[in-house]
């Protein structure tokens, strides 16, 4: 069957000038399209980059702000129960140890969850409090002195409380060979760490600014606590079994045959849609040659008029074409429906024309 078009074109003034300022304002319109594309998507690709990023930050800020107050309150609680197990502490005894222990982080620059572990190692030996900060005090001095962790200290100086001295002395160069260790301790490292403390002023900041991140992570910690709990309650066991177990059963399903039948009749839609696609795109393009023409016929014979039927036999596909010209500026009215064209019906029609005009073949297509 032959293809059938109807076209119907209005066209005011010079047809040559008119084809000409529409096809140069269609290519700007192009240009301007693309340039606009590329900035809209450029601002677009911008924003979105800068929100994700800023949601991203804020959200694993928030994660690390709660890891921190966990972290903290895990510390504390462990300290804390050390105390009422080896001291019997009261709730002021307890309120007494959490502010020294603030107080010596300032002091020093080491995070409190770093102290809290070692301060529970000086705690089970000394049985007081009184005691128990003076022995620390020392674990600190020794700790800024020899450049080794507080906990690897405390736990020297836990072991040396309780009777054994040899941890202690080897982490103390010439301790085991002075008379009185404490007083040769003192000696040499009283005050060491409130001097190191002193001058690492980004090591205090660090406890200051960890001190408020934890804060903040405090806030979130009971949305945080009903989340764990309900993760590790059966009901979330029985729904998160659930989801796996229709996952598995969505990867059997595609591994089966009918699963890969209905794959199969998938691909083969998507495939026949680009099929289809790709024919509209070819007969597109076959169809230039006829709006060439078009506008060709229409430049070469807008001068004349009665020439019904001769685009029809000069354009490819085209079956009848009507043109009328009553001035320079009065519109033309150009009707096309038609299927087929004879290459010698083209010519004869075409010099009929020209005899009926008293022109030459050659002057009526000039």
């Amino acid at each position: 069957m032959a293809n059938k078009l109807f076209a119907e074109v209005v066209i005011a003034g010079s047809y040559k000038n008119l084809s000409k300022s529409t096809r140069g304002a269609t290519k700007e319109l192009n240009i301007f399209e693309k340039n606009a594309k590329k900035i809209s998507g450029a601002i677009s690709a911008a924003f979105a980059g800068i929100a994700l990023a800023g949601i991203t930050s804020l959200a694993d800020a928030l994660i690390d702000m709660g890891k921190a107050a966990a972290e903290d309150r895990k510390s504390m609680a462990l300290l804390n129960k050390t105390l009422e197990q080896n001291w019997k502490a009261t709730d002021q005894t307890i309120k007494g140890v959490d502010d020294y222990i603030t107080k010596i982080s300032y002091l020093t620059g080491i995070v409190d969850d770093d102290l809290r572990p070692a301060f529970a190692k000086i705690a089970r030996v000394t049985k007081d409090q009184t005691k128990a900060q003076k022995a620390f005090d020392r674990v600190l001095d020794i700790s800024a002195g020899t450049g080794k962790d507080i906990n690897l200290v405390a736990q020297a100086y836990s072991k040396y409380l309780g009777g054994n001295k040899t941890a202690l002395d080897k982490l103390i160069p010439g301790l085991k060979d002075a008379g009185n260790r404490l007083g040769f301790i003192d000696e040499k490292y009283k005050g060491l760490a409130a001097v190191a403390g002193a001058n690492d002023p980004f090591a205090r900041i660090n406890v200051v600014l960890g001190e408020f991140q934890e804060k903040i992570g405090t806030a979130l910690l009971p949305l945080i606590d009903k989340l764990s709990t309900w993760l590790t309650s059966p009901e979330a066991t029985k729904q998160m079994d659930k989801f796996a177990t229709a996952v598995g059963d969505m990867f059997s399903y595609f591994q089966s045959p009918a699963g890969q039948t209905a794959m199969q009749e998938f691909l083969d839609k998507v495939l026949s849609i680009a099929d289809a696609i790709t024919g509209l795109i070819e007969k597109v393009d076959k169809l230039q040659p006829l709006f060439k023409g078009i506008d060709f016929v229409a430049e070469k014979l807008n001068p004349f008029s009665g020439v019904t039927g001769l685009a029809a036999q000069y354009i490819p596909g085209v079956a009848e074409m009507v043109g009328t010209r009553t001035s320079t500026t009065a519109p033309v009215y150009i009707t096309v429906n038609a299927p087929s064209v004879n290459a010698q019906d083209v010519i004869k029609s075409l010099q009929g024309s020209a005899r009926s005009k008293g022109v030459s073949l050659q002057s009526l297509l000039r």
